[in-house]
């Protein structure tokens, strides 16, 4: 039994690797048929994409306490200023933080503001808007009664996978 789960993960890797490397080559096969402006494009894209991704890690790892120096001791807690251009990456920091909050707040108040009286519990009146309810009808020839409701199991059903 071991060995048989063994020799089925090996060949899940391996039939995982030769996917990899189809695809791999796939994308070789495309770039080398692709026109050089197609490839600029490309790396370009992927350049920008990388120069974002770098940029929000930097962000990250900016963080509200490295415009100053906070000593922990037992009672009290004292702030000592920074310097110059500490400050000023951190004043930058903060402003992307404010716009960000003030463009959320403004956001949720227009959406608030355009579903205003729209009920989440109460059905639609119009007949013509909607999926209509359709309640399900008694029948002797079903276990427990019922018949499916249009759309519907008429019955529990349970699927199940099992690897090993």
């Amino acid at each position: 039994m071991l060995t048989t789960r063994f020799i089925v993960a090996v060949l899940l890797l391996i039939c995982c690797l030769a996917i990899t490397q189809c695809q791999n080559d796939a994308t070789r096969v495309l770039l080398e048929k692709m026109p050089k402006r197609g490839q600029e494009r490309i790396r370009k894209y992927v350049s920008a994409g990388l120069a974002m991704q770098q940029r929000k890690q930097n962000d990250s790892e900016t963080d509200w306490s490295s415009s100053s120096e906070i000593n922990d001791t037992s009672s009290s807690a004292s702030i000592q200023p920074s310097t110059a251009s500490e400050s000023k990456e951190s004043k930058k920091h903060r402003r992307h933080r404010g716009l960000e909050k003030n463009l959320r707040d403004v956001l949720r108040y227009s959406l608030r503001e355009g579903f205003e009286g729209i009920s989440y519990t109460r059905p639609i009146p119009s007949d013509t808007c909607g999926r209509q309810q359709i309640s399900p009808k008694f029948s002797e020839r079903i276990l427990g009664g019922f018949e499916a409701v249009a759309h519907s199991w008429p019955w529990v059903c349970l699927s199940e996978i099992c690897l090993f």
